[in-house]
C-alpha cells in the first residue's frame, strides 16, 4: 500500500510541476497504479485521487489522465468527461491531435461494452462533425465546385486499412470491388488511405491503439482478389498529412468517378471528398450506425426509435440509412484438422472463441459463467490470443486451468474451427466475420444479443444473459438432435451471408437513385 501511496505522491508532483506536458515518470506511475490495482484496498478513493489531479494539468495531462480513468474505472463517465473537456478547449488541440484523440476513444467504445450509450453515441458523433468541419475549411480552396460532368462507369472504393486475405475488413473491400466490377461493369480503383488509427497527431494515451500498415503493398498497382485483378493505390503512411490529403482530392477530382464507396466511415480523406460527390459509407460495424459525412450509410439491423433518435441528434434522419445484409467473404480451409490433431480427445466438448481482442473482451463473469456450465470433457479453443494471455484470463478460476489454450494467430483459422462443437461469443461489439465462418462449417453459435455476431447470427443463436448462455452450452452438449437442427441452420445462415452479392448490388443501385434528387 505504501507503494501505491508513493506513486499517487509522486504523480501529483509530475502534473503540477509539469502541466503542459506527460512525462515519461507520469506514464510510469499511472501504469503502476493500473498494474497494482488487485493490490488496492481503497480502489475508488485512488481514482478519485487521479481524477483530482488530473485538475491541475493542462490539455494533454487531463486528457492523458482521463483515458488513465477510463481503463482503470470501466466507468463510461471518464469518455463523457473527456468529450465535454475536448469541446471547451477544441481550439487549444491540434486539428491531427483532435483526430488522434477521436480514434483513441472510439476504441475504447469498440472494446468494451460498457463505454457505450445513447449518449456518448451522440457526442461522439457530434465531436467527429466537429472535427470534420475544420478539415473542410482547411481544405476551402480544393473542395469549391462540385465535379460535373462524370464517367458513369468509374467508381473509386476506399478503405482506411488493407492487411491481408485474413483481415475482414480487407475480405469485405476486395469482395465489394469483386462485384462492382463482374456483375456491376465498372471500371473500379481502390484506394488505401491508410488512415486506420494513424499515429499522426499522436499525444500520451493510456493504451493508445496503433493500425497496422503493410508496407508491401505500397507498390502495387494491381490486387488478384478470386479471379480479378483490382486496380489498386496505396497512400503512404503518414495520412491524413495536409499536402497529400490535397493531392488525392485532386487526382479524385480529376478523374471524375460517378460516385465514391467508403469500407469504414472514419476517414478524413473521404469526408472532405463527400463534400464534392456523393459518397455511400459501408460500415464495418453492422451493429451500430456510425459517424459518417458519407451521403447514405448502409445499416443492417431494422431502424430502432433509438437509432431514430440519435440521427436526429446529429442533423442526419432515417434516409440517411439504406437497409444491408452484411456479407461477408471467407478463405478457403487449409488443412481440416480433428480434435486429436490439436491435442485434445475425441469425447472433448469444444467451445470455440475468437479474437484478438477476447483477453479484453471477457470478463469474470463470462469466465464464472464457462465454469458454471454442467459439461463433462469441457475445453475452450481461443484462436487470437496465446497461451500466457488465456492464462490471465482465467487466473481467478481454479476449475479451469488447463482446460483453456490460446493458440495465438492462425494462418488457417478454418481448419482449426472444424475441431470446435460450438462457438461461444462473450459481450463485445466485434466477432462479426469470425462467426460466420464457424457457422459456414455447420458450429453453432451462442451469442449474447449485442453486437455484430448477433446481427449476424440472427435470433436462432442468441441468448438473454449469461446465464441462459450456459443453459444453451449445456443443452447443446447433451441434445444430440437439437445440435443437428442447430447445425444445419447455421450453415443456412452463413450461407446467406456469404452469397449477399446480390444485396449488395441492390444496395448500390438504391444509392444511385437517391443521388439523382
Amino acid at each position: 500500500m505504501k507503494m501505491i501511496e508513493s506513486a499517487i505522491i509522486g504523480l501529483a508532483d509530475e502534473v503540477t510541476m509539469n502541466p503542459d506536458i506527460v512525462t515519461s515518470n507520469a506514464i510510469r506511475y499511472t501504469k503502476y497504479l493500473m498494474a497494482h490495482k488487485e493490490e488496492t484496498q481503497d480502489v475508488d478513493a485512488i481514482e478519485s485521487m487521479i481524477h483530482e489531479i488530473s485538475q491541475y494539468g493542462k490539455w494533454q495531462q487531463r486528457i492523458y489522465l482521463l483515458s488513465v480513468l477510463t481503463y482503470y474505472s470501466r466507468n463510461n463517465k471518464y469518455i463523457i468527461e473527456m468529450i465535454d473537456y475536448i469541446n471547451e478547449h477544441f481550439d487549444d488541440i491540434s486539428l491531427a491531435s483532435l483526430n488522434f484523440i477521436r480514434n483513441q476513444i472510439e476504441v475504447i467504445a469498440f472494446k468494451y461494452s460498457s463505454m457505450t450509450s445513447k449518449e456518448i453515441s451522440i457526442k461522439k458523433w457530434k465531436l467527429y462533425d466537429r472535427i470534420m468541419d475544420k478539415y473542410v475549411s482547411f481544405f476551402t480552396d480544393e473542395l469549391e465546385a462540385s465535379i460535373e460532368p462524370v464517367n458513369d462507369d468509374l467508381v473509386i472504393v476506399f478503405t482506411e486499412q488493407l492487411i491481408g486475405t485474413e483481415h475482414g475488413p480487407t475480405k469485405s473491400a476486395l469482395d465489394r470491388c469483386k462485384i462492382l466490377i463482374e456483375q456491376m461493369k465498372k471500371k473500379v480503383i481502390l484506394i488505401n488511405t491508410a488512415e486506420m488509427l494513424s499515429a499522426v497527431g499522436m499525444v500520451p494515451f493510456y493504451e493508445a491503439q496503433g493500425g497496422v500498415y503493410n508496407k508491401d503493398l505500397l507498390t502495387r498497382e494491381l490486387i488478384e482478389w478470386k479471379g480479378v485483378s483490382v486496380p489498386y493505390v496505396q497512400l503512404k503512411n503518414n495520412m491524413p498529412e495536409s499536402n497529400d490529403v490535397r493531392d488525392i482530392i485532386n487526382v479524385i477530382k480529376n478523374l471524375k468517378p460517378s460516385f465514391c464507396i467508403s469500407i469504414g466511415g472514419g476517414s478524413v480523406v473521404v469526408s472532405l471528398i463527400s463534400k464534392i460527390m456523393p459518397v455511400l459509407t459501408v460500415g464495418m460495424v453492422p451493429s451500430n450506425i456510425i459517424p459518417t459525412l458519407g451521403w447514405f450509410q448502409t445499416y443492417s439491423k431494422d431502424i430502432s426509435s433509438e437509432d431514430i433518435e440519435l440521427l436526429d441528434a446529429v442533423g442526419r434522419d432515417e434516409s440517411h440509412i439504406i437497409k444491408a445484409v452484411f456479407g461477408s467473404s471467407i478463405v478457403s480451409i487449409q488443412e481440416e484438422r480433428t480434435k486429436e490433431m490439436i491435442g485434445f480427445k475425441n469425447t472433448d466438448f469444444v467451445i470455440l472463441l475468437v479474437g484478438s481482442r477476447i483477453k479484453n473482451e471477457t470478463d469474470d463473469i463470462f469466465w464464472n459463467m464457462i465454469s458454471k456450465c454442467n459439461v463433462p470433457d469441457l475445453q475452450v479453443m481461443i484462436l487470437g490470443i496465446n497461451q500466457d494471455e488465456a492464462d490471465k484470463c482465467i487466473e481467478r478460476f481454479d476449475e479451469l486451468q488447463g482446460k483453456v489454450h490460446g493458440l495465438g494467430m492462425m494462418d488457417d483459422p478454418l481448419g482449426y474451427m472444424c475441431a470446435a462443437d460450438i462457438y461461444v461469443n462473450p459481450n463485445r461489439r466485434g466477432g462479426g466475420t469470425s462467426c460466420v465462418e464457424a457457422m459456414s462449417l455447420g458450429v453453432p453459435v451462442v451469442s449474447l444479443d449485442y453486437g455484430d455476431v448477433a446481427v449476424n447470427v440472427g435470433k436462432e443463436f442468441l441468448a438473454d444473459s449469461y446465464e441462459e448462455m450456459c443453459t444453451e452450452i449445456e443443452k447443446y452438449c447433451v441434445d444430440k438432435v437439437y445440435y443437428k437442427q442447430q447445425s444445419e441452420k447455421a450453415k443456412m445462415r452463413a450461407e446467406r451471408l456469404l452469397n449477399a452479392e446480390e444485396d449488395f448490388v441492390n444496395v448500390v443501385n438504391e444509392f444511385v437513385e437517391r443521388i439523382k434528387y
